[in-house]
């Protein structure tokens, strides 16, 4: 997105604000398709915690590295990267490590975001059974075969019986787990 900011300048306009308002024109080249795909595995981070962060990677890019680092400076850390980037003949190599790095401080320090695709939709009830579920399937596949009876009339009528009856004998049995559930004492 940064690559896409061009002629920008600050106004002298009055703003209702205490700041300055700043204009500028997005330029997109269509040839180069910008696109941030998060697949990889996300932290949760406070703010209280960059300072450790920082420090731990940090002693993991010296680790990783063998950078030799006598006083502790960030930018010498950061020209020895460097010239290791620059000696280094496929690049990629490089960058799977700096990568690996970051991956290794972020999962040793911080919690990290589950997928909300684990988690069940809805909300489950204590009276559901497997009987339950194998019914609801039974239910819906012969209602299914009831719609898709379309030019014999004796088929779809028996279809349609055969499937009223397992659908009141699947709410019965519905009505039946809920009550015994409501009926068992409390453990």
């Amino acid at each position: 997105m940064l690559q896409a900011i061009k002629d920008w300048e600050i106004l002298e306009e009055e703003s209702c604000l205490d700041h300055n308002i700043i204009k500028y024109n997005l330029k997109f080249n269509p040839d180069k398709a910008h696109k941030y795909n998060s697949q990889g595995s996300r932290c949760i981070i406070k703010e209280n915690q960059h300072a450790d962060f920082h420090k731990k990677f940090c002693r993991q890019i010296l680790k990783n590295f063998q950078v030799c680092n006598n006083g502790g400076n960030i930018s010498e850390i950061d020209e020895r990267l460097a010239e290791s980037l620059t000696s280094q003949e496929d690049v990629g190599i490089f960058i799977d490590r700096i990568d690996d790095t970051v991956r290794t401080t972020c999962t040793e320090m911080f919690k990290h975001h589950t997928s909300l695709k684990n988690y069940t939709k809805g909300k489950s009830v204590p009276w559901w059974s497997t009987n339950l579920t194998i019914m609801r399937k039974r239910m819906n596949a012969l209602r299914r075969r009831n719609q898709r009876t379309l030019n014999n009339e004796e088929l779809g009528t028996s279809r349609k019986n055969q499937y009223i009856k397992e659908k009141k004998n699947y709410q019965a049995a519905i009505r039946k787990e809920k009550m015994n559930s409501w009926k068992q004492p409390l453990e």
